[in-house]
């Protein structure tokens, strides 16, 4: 995976110093490369102990003639201790930059008599060792391509030309840029053969700044009428764009991308609720603007109702698709929701008279309130005729927590007003202090599951029986379906089950005695060896619909990101782009998020494609590093990415396995560093069986690697999820035949520990 230009500058010094050692800045003369390709080489060859870096004894010497250079004759390496990377790295520097000083001198001192020469000329005089004259501000290129200075005659009379020249080309690009402007405000668009015969000169790339060019080779201005068209046809085909890269593409109509970018809309442009830009054409902008016209209409029919109504329903005034929205707009407009009876009503925010809310609250609740004062919100009324908890316990001298419970008991009637309990005061005084209210405090407690229990006479199972069967009703359940560790019960309704459950007893111990005799009749399971064997014929493998889609994309040297379930031959798709580039003789990599699956891959990816392909590298171990395809950890790929990209040059894809990974808030850093920092030429496969917001991350990675990502996304299971019980016996049970078993040996447990303690 080593770099061709590098590999070159390797072959160069091999054959130098074949013939004798060299010192380092003899090498860097004779050598015609770029420093760092120089620096790579040298690197590269000390660190493999292909060559010796030795300091001469003498110390006058210059850093690049004070250090010799020669083969490695033994394999143990004896160079200077002093001498690492980072000292032959600033060695060569040193050394172009004295050969570059130099170079520039003799060209200098040649064209000093005033004499402009070719490039050939010159390097006959002097050599250049691969530095460019022009890259001296002291030299100036003649247009015959000649050589010469700045102060003599020659340089003198060129740089007067050039300056005369751009005079003139300035008067020009005037002129064809007030030209252009006349001719589009007449026309607002004109086509490019009929603009340069009427302007009957070329046309210069100053001049066409102004100028953006329209599908079928015409011109316009920019933000004109005409170049929106062209936009707003341009994104009828194509997926909505986010912002950045809208801003990007359409750079010059800097009015339409400030405007859409600060929220604002030109038609028939539209910008969708999550910040994309599309058009009125396009399916998404048509969706949107539906979405609008909902909201208006949810708009104008809750302006209605909380002029004309009191309290209203949003299940009988909105559909299901409008409900959300309304409930937002409901919170918007002031409006309150109040819950009693299991039905959940608004309030409107304007006052109203307080008979008006009295007889509205009378067909609610059935109770009846008073109806007199002056105008009042729905709300303050409703605040002003209940209690909290705390208060309604003070005045039945009784605790909170006993309210709360006659509340729940549907004993004593409250409403919810926005999560919190009230309880209406005009009932409070039909609860007197004494016996019945003692016996409906009693009635309404909490009975966990062992004192239900106990008070039935039953084991526990049969009470989650009880449950099951819906004869017992928990005070989880009624609690908008909350659940503790332990389910819990009213006393009263326990109590209500004392003359049920002796009938319900003998029900169950019969149909346990049948089914226990219809067990016993069932023919016995059969062993392995009965087992009939069969040979499965082999069939050729047929791709998914979503895999086909997949390998196209990449085939077409598209980054692609996969989205489906477990078990459904993602896998298939990442063997396939790897046996593609392999055969291309290119590289790839392949990154899972933890060492355990990076070692399956190298052993599956092994046995495929051969021992001599594969290589494995992860934080503790490192086998074949220099193999077509490297199976790694994704912070090991991170790591390359910024110490050794030089290394990737041949590299075409890279595997993200679980790219999910990305949100983790401890290690999502690493699979978006490596996202970011991945050399630009390296196309991305990225494979998931989790990502809800799969397009919102292909907007992001085409953002960062400014190129499209395709998404393929597949919904089906190939493996359906069943949960099945297996009985000791070895038979095959659903839930609730497991269950059934369960409670069978829960009670036939609780009858011989009963029996033992009686002994």
């Amino acid at each position: 995976m080593a770099n061709p230009k590098t590999e070159k500058v390797k072959n160069e010094v091999f054959k130098l110093l074949k013939q004798k050692p060299y010192s380092l800045y003899s090498l860097c003369c004779s050598i015609s490369s770029t420093t760092e390709l120089l620096i790579g080489a040298i690197q590269s060859m000390w660190a493999k102990g292909d060559i010796v870096l030795e300091h001469t004894q003498d110390k006058d010497l210059l850093v690049g003639d004070g250090i010799i250079v020669r083969f490695n004759e033994s394999d143990v390496e004896k160079s200077d201790p002093l001498i690492n990377e980072q000292f032959i790295s600033s060695a060569v520097v040193q050394s172009r930059a004295r050969l570059c000083h130099e170079v520039r001198k003799g060209i200098n001192e040649i064209l000093s008599d005033g004499m402009p020469l070719s490039e050939e000329e010159l390097n006959r005089s002097i050599p250049f060792y691969g530095i460019k004259p022009e890259s001296d501000p002291d030299i100036i290129v003649l247009p015959d391509g000649r050589y010469t200075l700045r102060t003599v005659e020659a340089g003198e009379a060129e740089l007067r030309r050039r300056e005369q020249e751009a005079a003139r080309r300035s008067v020009k690009i005037r002129r064809q840029k007030k030209f252009i402007e006349n001719l589009l405000k007449e026309n607002g668009v004109i086509e490019k053969d009929r603009l340069f015969a009427l302007l009957e000169e070329p046309l210069l790339p100053e001049a066409a700044q102004k100028l953006v060019q329209l599908s079928g080779e015409r011109y316009a201005l920019p933000d004109s009428n005409a170049a929106l068209e062209d936009i707003a046809v341009y994104l009828a085909q194509r997926e909505p764009v986010g912002s950045k890269e809208f801003s990007r593409m359409f750079k010059p109509h800097k009015k339409l991308v400030n405007t859409l970018r600060n929220g604002k809309e030109i038609s028939p442009f539209v910008v969708l609720s999550d910040g994309r830009f599309t058009v009125e054409k396009h399916p998404a902008g048509q969706k949107e603007l539906h979405r609008r016209d909902v909201l208006f209409e949810v708009q104008q029919k809750l302006e209605n109702l909380i002029k004309n109504s009191i309290f209203f329903s949003m299940n009988s005034n909105f559909n299901r698709h409008q409900r959300k929205n309304a409930a937002e707009q409901a919170v918007d407009r002031g409006c309150t929701w109040i819950k009693y009876g299991g039905r959940t009503l608004w309030c409107s925010p304007l006052e109203f008279s307080p008979r008006e809310i009295a007889r509205e609250l009378h067909d609610f609740t059935g109770l009846n309130f008073s109806g007199e004062g002056k105008p009042v919100a729905p709300i303050a009324y409703i605040l002003d005729n209940t209690y909290k908890p705390v208060k309604a316990a003070r005045k039945l001298s009784i605790k909170p927590g006993q309210v709360i419970n006659l509340y729940r008991s549907g004993f004593l009637p409250g409403v919810n007003v926005e999560g919190s309990l009230r309880i209406w005061a005009n009932n409070l005084s039909s609860f007197q202090q004494g016996s019945s209210l003692d016996k409906l405090i009693r009635r309404a407690e909490e009975v966990a599951l062992p004192e239900a229990a106990r008070m039935l006479d039953v084991p526990r199972g049969m009470i989650r029986r009880l449950v099951r069967e819906e004869y017992l009703e928990t005070i989880e359940r009624h609690r908008d379906g909350r659940k503790g560790p332990e389910p819990v019960f009213r006393r009263g309704d326990v109590e209500d089950l004392l003359r049920v459950v002796p009938g319900l007893k003998e029900k169950w111990e019969s149909a346990r005695a049948h089914k226990l005799k219809k067990s016993e009749k069932r023919r016995p399971l059969r062993n392995q060896e009965e087992k009939t064997s069969f040979s499965r014929e082999q069939k050729p493998i047929v791709l998914d619909s979503f895999q086909c889609e997949a390998i196209d994309a990449l085939d077409k040297d598209n980054s692609v990101l996969v989205a489906a379930p477990t078990g459904t031959g993602k896998t298939v798709i990442a063997e396939k782009i790897v046996e593609k580039v392999l055969s291309e003789g290119r590289d790839i990599i392949y990154t899972s998020p933890i060492k355990a699956l990076s070692n399956q891959k190298f052993r599956d990816f092994t046995h495929r494609f051969g021992r001599n392909k594969v290589g494995l590298i992860t934080g503790d171990i490192s086998i074949y590093e220099r193999s077509p395809l490297l199976v790694m950890t994704t912070e090991i790929f991170r790591n390359w990415c910024f110490s050794n990209p030089e290394w990737m040059s041949n590299i075409s894809f890279v595997i993200f396995d679980e790219i999910h990974y990305l949100d983790d808030p401890h290690r999502g850093t690493a699979w978006e560093e490596s996202i970011i920092f991945a050399p630009p030429h390296i196309k991305i496969l990225g494979l998931s069986a989790t990502v809800p917001n799969i397009h919102e991350l292909a907007d992001w990675m085409s953002d960062v690697r400014q190129y499209p990502v395709v998404v393929v996304e597949e919904k089906e299971r190939a493996v359906p999820l069943v949960i099945k019980y297996a009985a000791s016996s070895g038979e095959i049970l659903n839930e609730r035949e497991a269950r059934e078993e369960i409670e069978f040996f829960m009670e036939e447990n609780e009858k011989g520990v009963k029996k033992k303690s009686v002994k």
